[in-house]
């Protein structure tokens, strides 16, 4: 039985399309750490309950997507 030790076209666009997912992912997690910081600083300086609770969900959901990822 022959071990292939060498990358087809296939497996070498498979590899770039993951790292450029990975990266994808990356970005996506430094944004939504940025959003977070926006909202918590946001929240600080509403007067509006309604408003803050928005926010915080909005924050919340941010969170979850960095775990996510």
């Amino acid at each position: 039985m022959l071990h292939r030790t060498t990358m087809t076209i296939t497996d070498r666009v498979e590899e770039e399309e993951r790292q450029e997912l990975i990266e994808l992912l990356r970005e996506q997690m430094k944004t939504e750490g940025r959003l977070v910081g926006l909202y918590e600083q946001s929240a600080k300086e509403l007067t509006s309950k309604p408003v803050r609770h928005l926010l915080h969900m909005i924050n919340l959901d941010s969170r979850k997507h960095i775990d996510i990822c």
